[in-house]
């Protein structure tokens, strides 16, 4: 279902790999900065796979709140049956037609990484895009 050739990735890769993505800087133990936009890219490519974005025409590129929709389509039923036992009241997600790229980063957070998830580090909302994309690439790769 995921990307197989990700399927291997140790935890020190994906890391790596996400670091690539981020604002250059010393940021000490806090993670580094990754704008929003480049996150959901990170996730439609890790989930969806390069030429799924590819597939669209330059004049009729997918909005942000298609690429969200794509993803939690294609992974709605194995979160649902993941969660069937820890709640009987789980709806599928509706995703709004338009949203802002950090508005999406948000409710893909909800749908991989549950609605109490939250980081205890004092950061900035960019730097906690980071360790949103960590967290989902690494309990899903």
């Amino acid at each position: 279902m995921f990307k197989l050739f990700r399927k291997h990735e140790t935890n020190d890769q994906v890391s790596d790999r996400l670091l690539k993505l981020c604002e250059e800087g010393d940021y000490g133990i806090c993670p580094p900065p990754m704008k929003a936009s480049v996150a959901i890219n990170e996730l439609c490519n890790f989930f969806l796979g390069q030429d799924w974005y590819n597939s669209f025409p330059e004049t009729d590129k997918p909005s942000i709140s298609k690429i969200v929709r794509a993803i939690e389509e294609k992974h709605t039923l194995k979160l649902l049956k993941k969660r069937w036992s820890e709640s009987k009241n789980i709806t599928i997600p509706t995703v709004p037609d338009s949203m802002t790229a950090q508005g999406a980063i948000n409710e893909l957070c909800n749908f991989f990484l549950g609605e109490g998830w939250y980081i205890a580090l004092p950061v900035g909302v960019e730097q906690v895009n980071t360790e949103i994309v960590y967290e989902i690439e690494t309990r899903y790769c």
